[in-house]
C-alpha cells in the first residue's frame, strides 16, 4: 500500500503463469497486505482468475474460513472472472458469502473492451464505497428493440451527489 504505481506494475508484470490457481491463499495473502492500511480507511478485495482452484486451500475453506475473514475486517470482496475455464459459481459462491462486493465475469482474454469496462465497474463500485455511496435503485431487464424504459427515482434535500451507471451487456449501440 505505500509502493508506487511503477512498483505494484513491476510486481505484476512479474507474476507468471504456472498452470496452477490458488484462490484460497492468494485470498489470504491480499487480506494480510491490508492490515498495513490505515485505521479507518475503506478496504476492498479484489480477486481477479482466469482458471479453477486447483492447489491450495479447498473451496470449503475458502469459504467457511477465509471469506468470514474479509467480513469479520469489514472488507468488501469482488471476484473476477477472465475466461470460461473460471468456476463461475465458486467465484459467485464467493461474492454472495461476502457481505459486500460481487461477482463479475470480464470476458475472454484478448476482449479488452469487455475486461476493461468490467475492471471499470469494479472500480466505481470500489469508488462508491470509499466515498460512502448509497444505491438509491438498482434493476436488470431486457428492452426489446425499439422499445424504451423509464426508472424515476427520489433524492431529498441531504443528497449531494448523483451518478448514475448504465450498464448494456452485449449492446450494440451506435450514435448520430
Amino acid at each position: 500500500l505505500n509502493n508506487s504505481r511503477q512498483s505494484v506494475l513491476d510486481s505484476i508484470d512479474g507474476i507468471g503463469s504456472g498452470g496452477f490457481t490458488n484462490i484460497g491463499d492468494a485470498m489470504i495473502d491480499g487480506l494480510s497486505t491490508l492490515d498495513t492500511a490505515p485505521n479507518g480507511t475503506v478496504q476492498a478485495g479484489v480477486l481477479l482468475t482466469d482458471g479453477d482452484l486447483n492447489t491450495g486451500p479447498s473451496r470449503s475453506f475458502v469459504l467457511n474460513n477465509i471469506v468470514p475473514d474479509y467480513n469479520s475486517q469489514d472488507v468488501c470482496l469482488y471476484t473476477i472472472g477472465f475466461t470460461t475455464r473460471d468456476d463461475e459459481a465458486f467465484m459467485q459462491d464467493i461474492a454472495s458469502a461476502a457481505d459486500c462486493g460481487g461477482y463479475r465475469f470480464a470476458g475472454e482474454s484478448g476482449e479488452v473492451g469487455s475486461i476493461k469496462n468490467t475492471l471499470q465497474a469494479v472500480f466505481q463500485d470500489i469508488a462508491g464505497e470509499v466515498a460512502g455511496a448509497e444505491t438509491i435503485t438498482s434493476e436488470n431487464g431486457t428492452v426489446d428493440p425499439n422499445n424504451s424504459i423509464t426508472s424515476a427515482f427520489d433524492i431529498d434535500g441531504t443528497v449531494t451527489q448523483v451518478t448514475t451507471n448504465l450498464r448494456l451487456a452485449g449492446a450494440n449501440l451506435t450514435t448520430g
